[in-house]
């Protein structure tokens, strides 16, 4: 079984005022795209392909970018037994710069920083491939993953370490450089206790950590820090009460220019209690509160780490009605 089609975009980009860092520009794209999946006995095979063209016509003189770019991913999956599955995935995938990597000139205001396209960027390929086991039956289950990517000509937003003096804002330019990502995912989850007919006590135990260098040795720059976590919870057919700590670990894996992050964790809960009403209609009353020990918590991957942490202690309630 498989599926086909055709697919057309056509944009006019323009931004005004003090927040236009990327001059107007038209991008028109066309792509085409195959899909096809094959059930075996024992095994699920699908593949897929992609080719799309997309030309740039930015105004003010800058010159015009047109390229092509093609993608291939393969991926198998297994059932072992009735309690396992097994699953592999590749990728060969190219991937065309956007308007604001080739063309930006100026403050980009979210970020608080100068960006600088360049309008000799061109096609990022990634080769990518995972490996993943997972245990679906049974009172213990599980799943770990794997995967590594690696990119030739890898798009990156770099620190020059230069100030604009009339800005008063760092400058960053958009870059191009082979880069290897290698990375792990993991997660368990087992019911620990029951309580009456249907209600039960839940724990689930996760992690994830992601390394990114270019070939230089050079760390890039925000990576995500190492997490890692466990949420308790209890359910019924009426009531879900959950508590979750999270901890993201320091961060001194850092880019030129960069610095280094203190790790944080965060704790939440959250509440939910279901009400059948007499018409057939249903009433959520929930709750929902971060950051209940008030950490002063600064995510790496952010631009504006050190002049905006995440919220501090946060409540949430509502009542939300389905009819």
């Amino acid at each position: 079984t498989g599926a086909f089609g055709l697919q057309f975009s056509d944009r006019e980009f323009s931004a005004i005022g003090e927040e236009a860092f990327v001059p107007p520009v038209d991008t028109t794209s066309y792509g085409i795209f195959l899909v096809e999946q094959l059930q075996t006995e024992n095994w699920q095979f699908s593949a897929g392909g992609r080719f799309e063209s997309q030309e740039h016509s930015p105004s003010g003189g800058l010159p015009s970018v047109d390229d092509t770019a093609a993608s291939l991913s393969l991926a198998a999956s297994r059932q072992i037994g009735t309690d396992y599955s097994l699953a592999l995935n590749f990728a060969l995938a190219e991937r065309l710069p956007v308007a604001e990597e080739l063309y930006a000139d100026g403050p980009h205001l979210a970020t608080g920083v100068i960006e600088v396209g360049d309008p000799n960027i061109g096609v990022e390929t990634s080769q990518h491939l995972d490996i993943g086991i997972r245990k679906t039956e049974g009172d213990l289950q599980w799943a770990l993953t794997v995967f590594m990517t690696n990119y030739d000509d890898f798009i990156y937003l770099q620190d020059s370490g230069l100030e604009d003096p009339d800005e008063e804002l760092p400058i960053f330019n958009f870059a191009q450089q082979d880069a290897d990502f290698v990375g792990v995912e993991a997660e368990v989850f087992t019911p620990i206790a029951s309580v009456g007919q249907q209600g039960e006590f839940d724990l689930r135990v996760f992690a994830d950590y992601v390394k990114g260098e270019l070939d230089n040795g050079e760390y890039l720059p925000r990576m995500p820090p190492l997490r890692y976590g466990a949420r308790l919870q209890y359910h019924d057919d009426r009531f879900l009460f959950g508590v979750e700590t999270t901890r993201y670990d320091d961060q001194e894996d850092i880019a030129p220019f960069e610095e280094p992050t203190n790790g944080y964790t965060m704790v939440n809960a959250d509440f939910n209690w279901r009400i059948a009403m007499a018409n057939g209609s249903e009433l959520d009353v929930f709750f929902r509160g971060t950051n209940l020990s008030d950490e002063d918590a600064r995510r790496h991957s952010s631009f504006v780490k050190e002049t905006a942490p995440l919220p501090g202690r946060n409540y949430s309630a509502g009542v939300r009605a389905r009819f």
